[in-house]
């Protein structure tokens, strides 16, 4: 079972990492459940991307 350390992280079971085609490196969304559990879903290269650039906008806009 995986322990969550001090400093937030938490590791992620291989066999978890490899059904959800996680690999290092990825991007991956964390997320708080209603009832009270956490979500982690990968974020696509594409998703990546279009974030880094709406984010890029909004800070040369200031």
């Amino acid at each position: 079972m995986p322990t969550l350390f001090k400093n937030g992280r938490v590791t992620i079971p291989k066999k978890v990492r490899d059904e959800a085609g996680i690999h290092p490196g990825d991007t991956v969304e964390v997320r708080a459940t209603a009832s009270g559990g956490a979500y982690v879903e990968k974020v696509s290269t594409h998703s990546v991307r279009s974030r880094n650039a709406a984010l890029s906008k909004r800070r040369s806009k200031r």
